[in-house]
């Protein structure tokens, strides 16, 4: 799995795609927290606040991320199509867990890096605006909560999709869509079920939930969100993605025992 996991990753990092993704998306995360997006004479003492930078931070970055997210994992099923990987890969003895768990965890880590950015520019602007230290833990929580889980459910829902349909272009807008509503429509169920089945980031509980869920009450930008909906929001991205990939696992051992089946009756 290991030379899967390399594979993937350098082919990620030999892309076009990926570094423009990955700047985009580290310019939109590290101007969230700025004067240039609060210029309110009422918004200075927020800049004070380590967790409320690092949730508009990685709010911002966690919105567009999901929605591009989609995209770059499915660009490596376009590629392993092309170059026929899959059909290289299906000749050695490499299991579909192993195979897919590979594709999957390369996905996680090159979406994981695009946030590192945020970790070196966001103490440096509040250190720039305030003078005052960043609170690194608050930086870490808010990724954990508030970032990689979305990932894993996108990468998780891509890596299906695509993968199954051999074509990864009747998945984009539909995902589009579903990305859409889940991200700019959020007022229209604004409620707790709404706060639990959201992948985007974007509804108005998830602001600040990453303090809430780690139980941080004693910071002046309390979050709206109780700890209950926040941790069925985290549980429920991460057994979906883990549901997607075991569907797809099942699929694939299918899909390779009819290939096996073909080639016999071939010979």
């Amino acid at each position: 799995m290991r030379g899967i996991v390399r594979y993937e990753l350098r082919m990620r990092w030999r892309s076009w795609r990926y570094w423009i993704v990955f700047l985009l998306a580290s310019a939109l995360a590290l101007f969230m927290p700025t004067p240039l997006n609060y210029p309110g004479p009422d918004d200075a003492p927020k800049f004070f606040s380590s967790w409320w930078m690092a949730s508009q931070a990685f709010s911002g970055l966690t919105l567009l991320m999901t929605l591009l997210a989609a995209f770059l994992v499915a660009d490596r099923i376009v590629r392993d199509t092309t170059l026929r990987t899959r059909e290289s890969i299906k000749v050695r003895a490499v299991g579909e867990a192993e195979y897919v768990l590979g594709k999957y965890l390369a996905s996680l880590i090159a979406l994981a890096l695009i946030a590192g950015p945020v970790f070196v520019g966001i103490p440096i602007t509040k250190w720039v605006i305030t003078s005052t230290l960043m609170n690194l833990w608050s930086l870490l929580a808010v990724f954990l909560t508030m970032y990689l889980p979305p990932m894993a459910f996108v990468a998780a829902l891509a890596l299906t999709a695509t993968t199954l349909l051999e074509n990864p272009r009747p998945f984009y807008i539909p995902f589009a869509i579903l990305w859409f509503f889940d991200s700019m429509r959020f007022r229209l169920l604004n409620s707790w079920i709404r706060g639990v089945f959201n992948f985007s980031g974007a509804s108005p509980f998830q602001a600040f939930f990453s303090s809430v869920v780690l139980f941080m009450a004693n910071d002046p930008q309390m979050p709206q969100m109780s700890p209950a909906v926040a941790a069925a929001n985290i549980s429920f991205l991460l057994f979906t993605s883990a549901l997607l990939l075991v569907a797809l696992v099942y699929f694939e051992k299918r899909r390779r025992g009819a290939w096996r089946r073909t080639g016999a009756e071939g010979r």
